[in-house]
C-alpha cells in the first residue's frame, strides 16, 4: 500500500513519541536510583541500588539516543532547530549521561571509602541533572523556544530558565524519584525495602502537589495545552489517569503487589507524555512566535526517506524490545549480590 506523505509524517511524529515515552518509562527510574542513591545508609545498599539497575541501565539509555535519531532522520529541520536552540542544556545533558556510565562503572574498582563516596556524589548529581534538563527540555517546547524565522535562538541563554521550566524541572525529578522507588520496593527486601516504602508515601505526596501545581499553571499560563480538551472532552481520561494511579500505588504496596504498583508509574507517564503530544501537536518544536514553530508539515524529511526510516523501524524497534524484554525477563527478582556484583 502507498502511503502519502502526510500519512508517513504522522506516523513518524508517532514513532518520536513512542521514543520519547519508552525513555522517561524504562530510563526514568534508573536516573529515579540515581537520585536516590545518597539516601542509602551503608555501602552494602547503595551497592544493592547500582546492581538492581546493573544490567539494564545501559540498554534503557539508549532510548534517548533512538528518540534523539528518530527527530534527526524523520524531523531534521524540528532536529536542527531545537539542539542549536538548546545548545547549552543539552551539552549538560550529554556530560550527565558521561558521567553517570563512569561512576558506576568506576565506583567498585578501588575499596577507598573517599574514592567510592565521590563517585557516589558524581552519580546522584549527574542523574539529578538528567531528571531536572528532561523537565527543562519539555518547558520550553511547551512555552515555545524563542527563535527567529531561521530556527535561531534570540535573546539570552537566561530566557530558557522561567520560573515555569525550572517547576517543571522540579517535576519531572519528582516522577523519575517515585518512580525509582517503586522499582527498588520491587527489587529489595527486608528492612531496606521497609524504609523504600515508608520513603513512597513524602515521595507519593511530593509528586502529587508538583503535578497539581504544574497542571494548574499551565491551564493558566499555557491555554493552548487545553484546547484540545476543551474541543474533545472524552480525551480527558487520558488526564485523570494520573490522580486514579497515585490513588492505586500506595494500595498495591500494602499488598505487596510490587509488580504492578510499578507498572502503575508507566501509567502516569504515558499519560503525561499523551498529554503534552496532544496539546503541541502538530508542533514538532514549538516556538514563542507560532509562525516559527516547527511542525510535522513543514520540518519532515521527504516521501522517500519517511519510506525506508519506516521500514528500517518495523525491523529493528521489535528486535530491540525482544532483547530488552529477554534481559528484564533473566535478571528479574530481588537482588543478590555476588562476586560479579558492583
Amino acid at each position: 500500500m502507498d502511503l502519502s506523505l502526510e500519512t508517513l509524517q504522522l506516523v513518524w511524529y508517532t514513532v518520536v513519541i513512542l521514543s520519547m515515552f519508552a525513555y522517561a518509562a524504562l530510563d526514568g527510574f534508573d536516573i529515579g536510583v540515581g537520585c536516590l542513591h545518597l539516601f542509602a545508609r551503608t555501602d552494602l545498599e547503595r551497592r544493592i541500588f547500582l546492581n538492581a539497575i546493573g544490567p539494564i541501565w545501559d540498554s534503557n539509555s539508549l532510548w534517548v539516543v533512538i528518540t534523539s535519531g528518530a527527530m534527526l532522520a524523520g524531523f531534521p529541520i524540528a532536529f536542527a532547530t531545537l539542539f542549536s536552540a538548546l545548545y547549552l542544556p543539552m551539552l549538560l545533558l550529554v556530560f550527565g549521561y558521561v558521567l553517570r556510565a563512569v561512576a558506576i562503572e568506576f565506583r567498585s574498582k578501588m575499596e577507598s571509602t573517599t574514592w567510592r563516596s565521590t563517585w557516589d556524589s558524581i552519580f546522584a548529581l549527574a542523574s539529578y541533572s538528567l531528571a531536572f534538563g528532561f523537565g527543562l527540555t519539555l518547558a520550553n517546547l511547551i512555552k515555545g523556544l524563542p527563535i527567529n524565522d531561521e530556527g535561531v535562538l534570540i535573546g539570552d541563554v537566561t530566557d530558557l530558565f522561567p520560573p515555569y521550566a525550572i517547576l517543571l524541572g522540579l517535576f519531572t525529578t519528582s516522577l523519575f524519584i517515585l518512580h525509582g522507588a517503586l522499582f527498588l520496593n520491587m527489587k529489595t527486601e527486608g528492612e531496606l525495602q521497609r524504609r523504600i516504602q515508608s520513603w513512597l508515601q513524602n515521595i507519593l505526596l511530593l509528586f502529587f502537589f508538583l503535578w497539581a501545581t504544574i497542571t494548574i499553571l499551565t491551564l493558566i499560563f499555557e491555554p493552548g495545552m487545553a484546547e484540545i480538551f476543551r474541543n474533545n472532552p472524552s480525551y480527558l481520561a487520558v488526564v485523570f489517569i494520573t490522580p486514579v494511579s497515585l490513588i492505586l500505588i500506595p494500595k498495591l504496596v500494602q499488598r505487596n503487589c510490587e509488580g504492578r504498583a510499578f507498572l502503575s508509574c508507566f501509567l502516569i507517564i504515558g499519560s503525561l507524555v499523551l498529554t503534552y503530544a496532544a496539546g503541541t501537536f502538530p508542533a514538532v518544536v514549538k516556538a514563542s512566535n507560532p509562525a516559527y514553530s516547527m511542525t510535522v508539515t513543514n520540518s519532515s524529511a521527504s516521501l522517500l526517506t519517511l519510506k525506508i526510516l519506516c521500514i528500517t523501524a518495523c525491523m529493528g524497534i521489535p528486535l530491540f524490545i525482544l532483547y530488552a524484554a529477554y534481559a528484564y525477563r533473566v535478571f528479574k527478582g530481588k537482588v543478590e549480590l555476588d562476586t560479579m556484583s558492583y
